[in-house]
């Protein structure tokens, strides 16, 4: 009976490490001239993607592009002197590509790429390691 005890709880153990969500992370992206960097991003669900200005107006803008019938429904947000960072939390896997609204026909845009969490390997087996200490 101690046996079978003690095997239920190291799955029930086991499950819920392997279940644990990575911490999550902030990415920057700088614009720079007429351009994001990188334009390009992945990220995992519940990282925050910090856009960071460095001159001129622009806007930071969900949406492929103005003629987008979903333009700005996710964001739209000044990127100037006044609002020199804009953060935006991702919460759900998928592509979400964006735009400045002034820029865009000169090709000032981006995508980020959300994938789903995964956890995270050392925390996991630091875990798992720990059960048999």
């Amino acid at each position: 009976m101690r046996r079978h005890l003690a095997n239920a709880t190291l799955l029930l153990t086991l499950a819920a490490v392997l279940t644990t969500p990575v911490a999550a992370a902030t990415h920057t992206v700088n614009q720079s001239g007429i351009s994001f960097g990188p334009d390009d991003l992945t990220v995992t669900v519940g990282d925050t993607v910090e856009w960071v200005w460095s001159g001129g107006s622009h806007t930071v803008t969900s949406g492929v592009d103005a003629a987008d019938p979903a333009a700005g429904d996710l964001f739209d947000a000044s990127l100037n002197s006044s609002n020199t960072t804009f953060s935006y939390l991702f919460d759900t896997v998928g592509d979400y590509p964006y735009f400045c609204r002034p820029h865009e026909s000169i090709g000032m845009t981006g995508v980020v790429h959300v994938q789903p969490s995964v956890p995270n390997e050392s925390a996991t087996w630091g875990a798992m390691k720990s059960l048999f200490d």
